[in-house]
């Protein structure tokens, strides 16, 4: 089956994505609107890069998009109140190119989590292109402490997990587990997700 040109892919999403908001509008118009209700104000806005993940946490607003969509960086963003959008945790990881190691440099983020316990959670997929195999070292988990930027742990999905054609593209904790989803290869993976300071 041949893959739909990117353009495609694109204005498919576009589509889906405005067909929601005119069904969320509905949706608003159709209730009373209460004297306490709260208006919807917009925090930040660019052309830079397509953000598919947001996060809340420790005060902060964390964005992220992945690098098949037309990226043009940071991978991971914080916001500032200005507006400006700052590599996170620092411009290294948000440096990579091809030919680079990717060891500890985001490849192409596809979501942000925050843990039970306050911490940042990046999904790297490893994939510099949409639907192609993870490069070496790229598959991996990233937990950052969000106040200060310290890299806590990275975790690497090492081609055992992120097989050629895997799509690691989000992840929820329960307990002391963590359980992210393989999109292509439609599978679950369950990490021994132990919330305590180490380093990476």
């Amino acid at each position: 089956m041949k893959q739909r040109p990117r353009q495609a892919f694109l204005e498919k999403g576009l589509r889906r994505i405005a067909i929601a908001v005119v069904t969320g509008f509905v949706g608003v118009c159709a209730y009373p609107v209460s004297s306490h209700a709260q208006t919807i104000r917009i925090e930040a806005t660019t052309t830079a890069m397509d953000w598919n993940a947001v996060a809340l946490a420790g005060g902060h607003v964390f964005v992220a998009g992945p690098r098949w969509s037309g990226f043009s960086g940071p991978a991971v963003g914080l916001l500032t109140k200005n507006g400006r959008i700052e590599p996170f945790p620092d411009a290294d990881w948000n440096g990579w190119q091809p030919g680079r190691h990717a060891t500890h440099r985001f490849v192409s983020v596809n979501a942000l989590h925050v843990a039970p316990d306050g911490t940042l959670w990046v999904v790297d997929t490893g994939t510099p292109s949409f639907g192609g195999a993870p490069i070496p070292e790229g598959a991996k988990l990233v937990r950052i402490d969000p106040a200060t930027g310290h890299v806590l742990r990275i975790y690497p999905l090492g081609p055992e997990i992120a097989q050629a054609g895997s799509y690691i593209d989000d992840i929820r904790f329960n307990g002391p587990h963590a359980y992210l989803t393989d999109a292509d290869k439609a599978a679950l993976i369950v990490l021994e997700a132990l919330l305590h300071n180490s380093c990476c």
